[in-house]
């Protein structure tokens, strides 16, 4: 019985002692202030944010004869990138779109509603 206890108290202090790190991957965009201060006020957003960095964007083709407002460019790696390594920030409700520089396609990177979405629909 002593063993099960022990074990148990050892996992929650591990747990507890993880989630309270910092995603290392995540300090290229966000100041660790600022991520401590993510974490406090809602983990999920904070989870989100750790997500993302495997899931927040995607490359699509241009619209055709539809340019989108405010749209920046940028020159993408063509692999082994996220929002982070990028240096975007995520927005908490709004989409980014950006015009891949000697392409025709754009990069999408998600809001974090759209993130914190798909952790719960997991």
């Amino acid at each position: 019985m002593k063993k099960i206890i022990l074990t148990l108290a050892i996992a929650i202090a591990s747990a507890y002692g993880y989630s309270q790190q910092t995603d290392s991957r995540l300090l290229s965009v966000y100041s660790e202030t600022e991520l401590n201060q993510i974490k406090q006020k809602d983990l999920a957003n904070y989870n989100a944010l750790i997500h993302g960095i495997e899931n927040a964007t995607y490359v699509v083709d241009l619209p055709k004869g539809k340019e989108l407002p405010d749209m920046g460019s940028i020159n993408l790696p063509s692999q082994g990138y996220s929002y982070a390594s990028l240096g975007i920030k995520i927005l908490e409700d709004q989409n980014q779109y950006f015009r891949i520089n000697n392409s025709n396609k754009m990069l999408v990177v998600k809001s974090l509603l759209v993130l914190k979405n798909e952790l719960l629909n997991k």
